[in-house]
């Protein structure tokens, strides 16, 4: 039975009542080494490196080219990144991986433990709310409490969870569970309860599928509890530095060292985990600039974050390297390699199918070109927003009308 260590009372801003145990254990099949040589054998365990026999791993896609990075605190104060191609064409290690694996657990019966320092908002996720539509001011006073996360099952051993942010994919099975984005630091209890109402195992895995913070305001909680977070490249670049909101005239703090991914990719990433191959794969610039869409190939569904927004019309972050023509690429790329059967999970929104997402993409296409025309005709913001020129789409799809408009006459106008 591994030791639980108690959590340290830091941060008593929004969570009164936590669900964390840590649990300290050794890594599952064998901690890694370092050599004289300075290069590290790859393991299984972390789904990192070459698989030992009957263990599980990450691997470079073998459909696209890239770089799988392995990134630790002393390596990089080194300028190392890990090296591609020395280890199982995956990975080579600069620094032995933690040897500890730490887990979430809810609260036992009468206890209350205080949660671990991201327990405050963060002003990356209060940004990130006014993105979504609320007021900076409104988006302070969120009541994290009354949120409900809830979870719906899509097929055995892959769920979906919605709660105040983007929607949450989650694979669990025997090698352990992974998630898709975590939504925003407060709600990690609440997320970590309802995984609990299906599986019992640990949170070995937070993929991201962007930067902001309504779908990856959880990563220090889950980083700091031992899982690993993996993202584009991009990702965390943008998340290691200060970045800049002009959408909001806001500047977003950078994010503490726990919170970043620890292994980014450049064009994809497969995870064999569950029974399942989890194919995630960057697509070119769209809601921003370190976009992913993570494919389950076995249980027929689609993670796309805000790549597709199921309630209104995209948000195209162009201080993030976002562009509308990315939208539609990605769109088009997905309903290629699904088929009428699939199960496409949204940013946010439900769970739909291909002929929806179809029809999205047609409605973000039709308005794109209507701007775009009308910039080329010499017309200015003011006078295509008066034009409504998104107006039959706003029942289906009622949000980010003026935004969408907004960002497409910006890059239509710097053409």
């Amino acid at each position: 039975m591994p030791k639980v260590r108690r959590i340290a009372r830091r941060d008593r801003q929004c969570i009164t009542q936590a669900a964390i145990q840590f649990a300290d254990a050794g890594l599952a099949t064998g901690r890694r080494r370092q050599t004289a040589a300075g290069n590290v054998p790859c393991r299984g365990g972390t789904g990192l490196g070459p698989a030992m026999p009957g263990s599980r791993r990450a691997t470079a896609n073998p459909r696209a080219k890239g770089q799988i990075t392995l990134w630790d605190a002393a390596a990089e104060s080194r300028g190392d990144r890990a090296d591609p191609g020395r280890c199982g064409a995956v990975l080579n290690f600069r620094k032995s991986a933690p040897d500890r694996n730490h887990t979430f657990a809810p609260a036992l019966p009468g206890e209350s433990r205080q949660y671990p320092p991201s327990a405050k908002v963060p002003m990356r996720s209060l940004a990130v709310l006014a993105f979504l539509g609320c007021s900076s001011a409104l988006a302070a006073q969120v009541n994290y409490d009354t949120v409900q996360v809830r979870a719906v099952q899509l097929s055995p051993g892959l769920h979906v969870l919605f709660g105040a942010g983007g929607n949450i994919g989650v694979s669990s099975g025997a090698d352990g569970t992974f998630i898709i984005d975590d939504q925003f630091a407060p709600l990690t209890p609440k997320i970590v309860a309802a995984i609990r109402t299906f599986t019992d195992k640990p949170v070995k895995y937070v993929i991201n599928t962007h930067w902001h913070g309504d779908h990856a305001g959880g990563n220090e909680n889950f980083g700091n509890a031992g899982a690993l977070i993996v993202g584009h490249d991009n990702v965390r670049k943008r998340m290691s530095t200060e970045q800049f909101m002009a959408a909001l005239n806001q500047r977003v703090p950078a994010a503490p060292r726990a919170a970043l991914p620890v292994v980014t990719f450049t064009e994809a990433v497969t995870f064999h985990l569950n029974g399942d191959s989890i194919a995630i794969t960057h697509v070119s610039p769209a809601h921003t600039d370190g976009d992913a869409i993570v494919q389950f190939l076995k249980a027929n569904v689609v993670h796309m974050g805000d790549v597709f927004n199921n309630t209104g019309l995209p948000f195209i972050d162009r201080s993030s390297g976002g562009n509308s023509a990315g939208i539609i690429s990605a769109a088009d790329q997905v309903y290629a390699m699904t088929n009428a059967q699939t199960r496409i999970v949204p940013g946010h929104g439900q769970v739909t199918d291909r002929d929806r997402l179809r029809a999205w993409r047609d409605a973000v296409s039709t308005v794109r070109e209507r701007v775009t025309r009308e910039v080329l005709a010499g017309r200015t913001i003011e006078q295509v927003l008066a034009m409504k020129l998104s107006a039959e789409y706003e029942k289906e799809w009622p949000g980010g009308h003026e935004r969408f408009v907004r960002a497409v006459f910006d890059e239509a106008s710097r053409r």
